[in-house]
């Protein structure tokens, strides 16, 4: 590769970081009329750029999963733990979500939501 085209290709990569910090990234085809001459090397940079941030956002959305549940945001933090607000994710695909029973006294009855702490009966 010649200097005027790694002059290109750093120029490319240069606006491209700083429109996805504005959150502005734009097509493929659009950065290719911006560096003409150098159209596959930019389309083959843009590819690679758009692997790599998708690679990143899915590190990102598992990091903030805990089993089927999203972590949103935290509610309250206290010694060791950290309590969330969290959305249950449905984990069959498609996006419909089977329900299991909630949780059971030995006796079969179920409990509601809040009729439990730390995993026994109260009340």
């Amino acid at each position: 590769m010649d200097m005027k085209a790694k002059v290109s290709i750093a120029d490319f990569l240069s606006r491209y970081v700083e429109d996805e910090d504005r959150g502005e990234v734009q097509t493929h085809a659009l950065y290719q009329t911006l560096y003409p001459g150098f159209e596959e090397a930019v389309a083959r940079e843009f590819l690679d750029l758009e692997e790599w941030r998708r690679t990143r956002e899915a590190r990102a959305e598992d990091e903030r999963r805990l089993g089927h549940y999203r972590l949103l945001h935290p509610l309250d933090r206290g010694g060791q733990d950290e309590v969330h607000l969290a959305e249950d994710v449905p984990a069959v695909p498609g996006g419909r979500e089977l329900h299991a029973p909630g949780p059971t006294t030995s006796d079969g009855a179920h409990l509601s939501a809040g009729s439990h702490r730390h995993g026994t009966p109260h009340g």
